[in-house]
């Protein structure tokens, strides 16, 4: 798929993120962070680019930065190849240091300045380059400090920031620092991190209760805001950066398929929307309902009342999908990227627990989501053996042996270890992995993510907000709307069913 062109016009807000090619370094010591910073601070000043916030880490860089007339294409590329050059000359290297496209995403200022501020000042302290608030107070590889009055950079446009936190120097450092401090209790925060109509309106959830009360929303990849905000940007923006995700109906886009290929494959469109049984139309309907939910990114529901099928048809049919697969699956299970050293595999489907159920555990709380940071010691006698080897061994169960992975319920799944509440059935989906798969968290915080180089691989694991057990990993190859497959551990997960859902617990 092509990449969209880039949106900028002079005065535009961007959250810039450049990494190292292959994931390299970009840095070696303080000498080469040194040259980033003062050419980095050289070009703001030259060009007029105001930069609001910026951390340089060890393979990557922060900016938040409003382009000036000469344009953001511009100053990156200066401040890129000007960089390389010196870095290439003085560690005698050849070849390109960074990646070939730069990302930049344009925000709304009013909704999203601070947190993005924070979010981009937080990366030094999440990827454990300092290790306490106190030590990033330090730290002159961010923004942060210079805010901090710790260091001193002209070109940074600290008193703008400040002014979003009052009006008297003293007290609005003070409070731009206590908000900090909570923003960095809310984890890794993806959603600051790329637009699109997802991230811009909150979440999945948010956007099918958007569709569901008929509210048409806007959204571009590109672009981190509201709606109107999206329509205004592409509004100033040549023809040519124009073409991506325009408003959109996914469920006319779907019935428009669906007329579509009725009328290449012979199939009467009433038979198929009567939920017609002939052979045709069940092998139309099988194709269609892949292509709704992982093309169109509509809901189960939605995809069965299209089709003319109930929820649990549609349901049905990504099972089979799965097990058509399973044995080809199972000969290559242990190459699979969810790999790793096996607990004891679980063949009884126990109960799902409730809150009281965990006498063993006094840190167990569905409501308290106070961080726990506690001994293995003491993890390893509230926890049973089982969940103690994946939440704190970071052990993986085999796959298709757990009691979650096909299991179709309506309810909510939290973390068997401190009762963290992580996701909802709503965004889990059929996958012929044979772990338990999700397309969203059930909050950005209700997880955290670190970077996992076992077994030879690069992965994100992904382990719980409060408790920071292994859950399992994420992956960039989910169904729409997120793209993400997180793919967890049964054995660390715990199910309660809706009150009003009357499917068999496992």
């Amino acid at each position: 798929m092509p990449r969209g062109a880039r949106l900028d016009a002079p005065g535009t807000l961007h959250h810039v993120m450049v990494r190292g090619i292959e994931g390299c370094r970009i840095v070696m010591d303080d000498t080469d962070r040194d040259q980033f910073v003062l050419r980095m601070g050289r070009l703001a000043k030259a060009t007029g680019t105001e930069i609001y916030a910026w951390a340089l880490m060890i393979n990557h860089a922060h900016i938040l930065l409003k382009s000036s007339e000469e344009g953001l294409s511009s100053f990156m590329r200066k401040l890129l190849s000007g960089y390389a050059t010196v870095y290439n000359r003085r560690h005698k290297r050849y070849g390109h240091l960074f990646q070939n496209r730069y990302k930049s995403i344009v925000c709304e200022e009013e909704p999203y300045f601070v947190r993005l501020v924070s979010y981009i000042h937080l990366n030094p302290l999440r990827a454990g380059i300092v290790h306490s608030l106190e030590e990033l107070d330090q730290h002159r590889w961010s923004g942060h400090a210079v805010i901090m009055k710790q260091c001193n950079h002209e070109w940074q446009e600290s008193d703008f920031v400040l002014r979003f936190f009052g009006e008297k120097e003293g007290m609005a450092r003070e409070a731009y620092r206590l908000f900090v401090e909570a923003e960095s209790r809310k984890g890794e925060q993806p959603e600051l991190t790329g637009g699109g109509l997802i991230r811009s309106t909150g979440g999945w959830s948010e956007v099918k209760s958007l569709r569901q009360r008929g509210e048409k929303q806007f959204g571009d990849e590109r672009i981190l805001g509201s709606s109107a905000f999206v329509r205004e940007i592409l509004d100033q923006a040549d023809d040519s950066v124009k073409a991506l995700i325009p408003a959109s109906n996914f469920s006319q886009d779907a019935a428009e398929e669906l007329r579509k290929r009725c009328g290449e494959c012979g199939v009467a469109l009433q038979l198929m929307e009567s939920g017609s049984k002939r052979d045709e139309c069940t092998a139309l309907r099988k194709e269609l309902a892949v292509k709704f939910i992982r093309e169109f990114g509509l809901s189960y529901a939605e995809t069965a009342r299209q089709l003319g099928v109930s929820t649990s048809a549609v349901n049905q049919i990504f099972r089979r999908l799965a097990r058509t697969t399973l044995f080809i699956l199972m000969t290559i299970v242990t190459l699979s990227a969810c790999n790793g050293a096996a607990p004891p595999t679980i063949t009884e489907k126990p109960k799902a627990m409730t809150e009281k159920q965990h006498p063993a555990n006094p840190y167990y709380s569905r409501t308290d989501t106070t961080s726990l940071n506690l001994s293995d010691a003491i993890w390893k006698e509230v926890l049973s053996p089982a969940v103690y080897e994946v939440a704190r061994h970071g052990s993986t169960e085999q796959a298709f042996s757990g009691k979650y992975w096909d299991y179709e319920g309506r309810g909510s799944y939290f973390c068997a270890a401190c009762g963290n509440m992580l996701f909802r059935s709503d965004a889990k989906f059929a996958t012929t992995c044979g772990w338990p798969s999700f397309f969203e968290t059930l909050r950005p915080n209700s997880v955290l993510y670190r970077k996992d180089s076992s077994f030879g691989m690069e992965r994100t694991e992904v382990v719980c907000g409060r408790c920071k057990a292994h859950l399992g990993h994420v992956f960039d190859d989910g169904p729409p709307p997120t793209g993400k497959r997180f793919c967890m551990n049964s054995v660390i997960l715990e199910f309660e069913p809706d009150k009003s859902s009357s499917k068999k617990q496992p």
